[in-house]
């Protein structure tokens, strides 16, 4: 179990200047099973058939995962890419933010038949709560099957030196109780964390590190090393935002480092 300061924010917020947590330490592997290789982490949000650049009609949605696969891509799990068993330089780490009720819809028409599981970023503050947002009783069901969890803010703010200087309070809450109510309420371990819009920043980062996260998602695009350990900077891994602008750009990578046009 990774130690936590975020368990009990309500104690954080009086006991900050005295939690001192050192760095997450990953598992120890054997040599042999710790295969090197890349990843290429995708971003998705929303599956609603919208006009918007970020939604992802299902259909759509179906298609490019069939070309990833086409171009010899695997879809790895997180539990594997974690654990150090993912090697290789095809693989592709499916990632969906926010928690919108249509991951629902392509989950069911097309990752499921296709055996993939993805890791969902979600900020608890829509969650059963706004009609277009997924439930708790779905995000568990997902879980059950294999999806993992990762926090992504708690009220999905901007983490940069702005927010911190207006609302301490709630830049803390942003990274301490959102992984925190996402364990009370699915009885998950979150180890790894999504910034809210993409948004980097130094101050985040260190009290990412300070909440226990292992690792820290940006929407910076570039390619992921495997096993994570080996990535220079694991609060700050790169992501390709995919959107319906972007997806021609992002096949086009993929395509380029699979060898083929």
């Amino acid at each position: 179990m990774i130690p936590k300061c975020r368990r009990g924010f309500a104690a954080f917020l009086f006991l900050l200047a005295a939690c001192d947590v050192p760095e997450p330490q990953q598992p120890a592997l054997q040599a042999e099973s710790r295969g090197q290789g890349t990843v290429y982490v995708l971003c998705y949000h929303s599956f609603q058939g919208r006009k918007t650049d970020y939604d992802i009609a299902p259909e759509e949605f179906n298609k490019q995962i069939k070309e990833i696969r086409d171009l010899g891509y695997t879809f790895v799990r997180t539990e594997d890419v974690l654990a150090g068993r993912a090697s290789g330089d095809r693989n592709v780490w499916l990632t969906i933010d926010d928690g919108n009720e249509s991951v629902q819809t392509v989950y069911d028409r097309t990752l499921r038949k296709f055996d993939i599981k993805p890791l969902l970023f979600i900020y608890p503050a829509i969650i059963g709560r706004v009609p277009y947002a997924m439930k708790y009783n779905q995000l568990e069901a997902l879980v059950a099957d294999g999806s993992t969890i990762g926090a992504h803010g708690f009220y999905h703010l901007f983490l940069n030196e702005k927010q911190y200087k207006k609302d301490k309070k709630e830049f803390m809450k942003e990274i301490y109780e959102s992984g925190e109510v996402l364990e009370n309420k699915l009885g998950v371990d979150v180890q790894l964390f999504a910034y809210p819009f993409g948004v980097y920043s130094d101050l985040a980062r260190d009290e990412i590190r300070k909440a226990g996260y292992r690792y820290a998602f940006t929407i910076e695009q570039g390619s992921v090393r495997l096993p994570l350990d080996r990535n220079a900077e694991p609060l700050k891994l790169p992501r390709y935002l995919v959107t319906k602008t972007s997806w021609k750009n992002v096949r086009a990578v993929l395509a380029r480092a699979a060898g083929k046009k």
